[in-house]
């Protein structure tokens, strides 16, 4: 195991309302940090986050989950084009006047 300094550790949250995408977020994460090498999908009940019973015949995450990945080390060709089709999934679909006020 890779031993990390505590200044190169980051921590964060994924947080949403129901059915905002949190989970998809998380397994195009881990795709992009080469921990799985494809997603997983809510409705065959294949996804890293919901690893409990009651998460896989809901179809919803129950539980928090704890997932760990790498970023900014050297990527392959492979993690490159895996990547790029990561950001095509999670990129936000608001109208370009979202978010703007006059």
């Amino acid at each position: 195991m890779q031993t990390y300094q505590p200044g190169d550790i980051r921590n964060f949250a994924i947080v949403g309302h129901a059915s905002s995408g949190k989970t998809l977020l998380s397994e195009a994460m881990l795709v992009c940090g080469g921990v799985i090498h494809r997603m997983g999908s809510i409705p065959s009940s294949t996804t890293v986050s919901d690893y409990h019973e009651s998460e896989r015949q809901r179809k919803i995450s129950v539980q928090a989950s704890l997932l760990h990945t790498e970023f900014g080390r050297q990527r392959s060709r492979e993690d490159r084009r895996r990547a790029a089709g990561a950001r095509r999934l999670v990129r936000p679909s608001l109208p370009p006047s979202a978010g703007s006020e006059r």
